[in-house]
């Protein structure tokens, strides 16, 4: 069966997570800060805080497994493993931030909704998503240095990419008690200025965090096929 080539780490490694801790440790203390003083909602009063984890764990799950479809497209035109050792590190952060926003959803939606739970279309789609997410997952762990397993997980990706819109539609398709999009609007976001600016903020935080566990995470793969291999010519 055809194996995975190792390529050699990019010398640049060490600038780009000096960069990315940069922002992580500048951000962090603004992002708390922020959110401490952030203004109460009119109706949700300090229960809208939640806002500043949900909507950006909610944004990255949605955008990591987007990414994790191009990957894959270029991984299937190109050949190069790369790009699925990329795909394939993402998909464990995109899983967490998934996790993470239903869990955070149904902690906000307990006092809004009376309930932990509804299968609301975008509840259920993203639901959904979380099991694409682990099913891409299992895919790519079935092998990690076959070729074939690798190309297996790529074209997986590609079809499962169809929920991505399915999910950002779901509350204009679909009667949900989940509310539509009051950021990413043709019209303009709806939100407060002041959260906005906050929810931008965590958000950025958030891509600096997934940006350098990523490259650490690509890192350490790459290093650990270098040495395995080195250990099978021995």
């Amino acid at each position: 069966m055809k194996r995975l080539p190792i390529n050699l780490i990019s010398k640049h490694f060490g600038l780009l997570v000096g960069v990315f801790v940069f922002f992580v440790v500048c951000l962090l203390p603004i992002m708390i800060f922020c959110i401490t003083n952030s203004p109460n909602d009119y109706l949700q009063e300090n229960l809208v805080r939640i806002m500043y984890i949900h909507v950006p764990a909610a944004w990255l799950a949605l955008g990591i497994y987007s990414c994790i479809a191009i990957l894959s497209i270029c991984f299937t035109i190109f050949k190069n493993p790369q790009f699925f050792l990329i795909a394939k590190n993402l998909a464990t952060i995109g899983m967490s931030y998934t996790a993470i926003a239903l869990f955070t959803g149904a902690v906000w939606g307990k006092p809004a909704w009376g309930t932990w739970w509804v299968w609301d279309a975008r509840l259920t789609s993203m639901l959904l998503l979380l099991f694409i997410y682990i099913g891409y997952k299992s895919l790519s762990k079935s092998n990690e240095y076959s070729y074939g397993y690798a190309m297996i997980s790529s074209y997986y990706a590609i079809v499962s990419f169809i929920i991505i819109p399915i999910i950002k539609f779901s509350v204009d398709i679909w009667s949900t008690l989940h509310q539509p999009s009051s950021v990413l609007k043709l019209t303009g976001p709806s939100i407060h200025p002041e959260m906005l600016k906050i929810l931008v903020v965590s958000f950025f935080f958030h891509i600096s965090f997934t940006c350098l566990i990523v490259l650490i995470k690509v890192q350490t793969d790459i290093l650990d096929r270098k040495n395995k291999k080195y250990i099978t010519n021995a």
